[in-house]
């Protein structure tokens, strides 16, 4: 038997899940996987990690990232508001050098980023008041 389907955009829900950088904007584009911790301490909030990063601008009409200036942080992280109505359009980031080159969320110390080593966030907890959060990271070299 073959079956046959048909979808159409959620124009409704997309809103909602909409991550994608404005027209004209550079801006996170997707991660290679994902890490979430919760955290407490009044407002619930969700911080997202993600791996390598792609970061640019992304064109409409196309539906597709702007290979030209992308650049690719080894780590990002958002932060997320959850509410009982749901969750807010996350919060991207990441760091930026004196030149306002972008640079990855968790960077090693320098004599390890000079030895070509990289972090990559794997897992994190926080603490109960919401104000800290520990990142585990696997380092690459």
């Amino acid at each position: 038997h073959r079956v046959s389907t048909q979808g159409s955009p959620a124009e409704d829900l997309q809103v909602q899940f909409e991550v994608l950088p404005g027209p004209g904007e550079a801006g996170w584009i997707g991660g290679d996987s994902d890490v979430s911790v919760v955290i407490g301490g009044g407002a619930t909030r969700a911080l997202w990690i993600f791996p390598d990063t792609f970061i640019t601008k992304y064109d409409r009409n196309d539906q597709s990232r702007v290979l030209d200036g992308i650049h690719m942080p080894h780590n990002t992280v958002a932060l997320v508001e959850c509410t009982e109505k749901g969750t807010g359009r996350p919060q991207f980031f990441w760091q930026r050098d004196e030149a306002g080159a972008i640079l990855s969320f968790c960077e090693p110390p320098a004599e390890k980023k000079d030895d070509d080593e990289l972090l990559w966030p794997v897992a994190g907890i926080a603490s109960r008041d919401g104000n800290s959060v520990l990142l585990l990271a696997t380092r690459i070299k």
